[in-house]
């Protein structure tokens, strides 16, 4: 059983952020499913977590689905590329976090924590992540759970063009980074929850030709 959303995002967004999300649906409808099941993980993670009140869980879950809206601005064939990415391509990629904080903060309250939690995605433990260089607790709670989760499904899932490792490889290589890239609190929960293989994704592209070999991992680190 793969996570699913706990909420129903339709009932939950504004107009706008729908018609954001649901354009990046239509761009990349990789990007879009892998959002959601983020969202979907991300919520398990805060929830057997303990430590987030009700808003901060509807947050999480806000995060994971919305992480990605960024991508709407990076050229489709650089998200759909086969093989490695040139300096270019990567510092586009990079700015998708920093692109999707201005898409999303005019349509939300002033000073929205949601905004910041969307910004900080990619923000490290160690502090050596972007755009800002947080570590540890200075990073939102809601961000260091989505990045987890985010790296998670990268690893788990298979796309058109790159074979999925599994979660049990997921999970293996999350808890290497745990300290360096990963909250450790929400590595253990993690472990917790799903080291017996539980919510296992299956396969969604059987049978198709990847040429991409698996993510790159060196200890302490993972690029996706």
């Amino acid at each position: 059983m793969n996570p699913t959303d706990p909420l129903d995002y339709r009932r939950v967004l504004s107009q706008p952020l729908r018609d954001l999300l649901e354009s990046l649906g239509r761009k990349c409808p990789v990007t879009f499913e892998h959002s959601r099941r983020v969202a979907g993980r991300a919520h398990d993670l805060a929830l057997a977590g303990h430590r987030l009140d009700r808003p901060q869980l509807l947050r999480t879950w806000l995060t994971g689905l919305l992480h990605d809206l960024g991508k709407l601005v990076v050229p489709t064939e650089v998200l759909a590329k086969e093989g490695d990415l040139d300096d270019q391509e990567w510092r586009w990629l990079r700015l998708s976090s920093l692109c999707t904080e201005s898409l999303v903060r005019p349509l939300l309250p002033p000073g929205d924590p949601l905004a910041a939690a969307l910004r900080a995605t990619r923000e490290r433990w160690n502090g050596g992540g972007y755009p800002d260089g947080l570590y540890a607790e200075q990073i939102p709670a809601e961000a260091r759970i989505v990045h987890l989760a985010d790296a998670i499904d990268a690893i788990e899932n298979a796309t058109p063009y790159r074979e999925g490792q599994g979660l049990q490889a997921a999970l293996r290589i999350v808890s290497e980074c745990s300290r360096s890239q990963f909250d450790p609190y929400y590595v253990e929960i993690a472990l917790s929850l799903w080291s017996d293989g539980s919510q296992a994704a299956a396969d969604p592209f059987p049978g198709r030709n990847r040429e991409r070999p698996p993510l790159a991992h060196t200890p302490g680190t993972v690029n996706w």
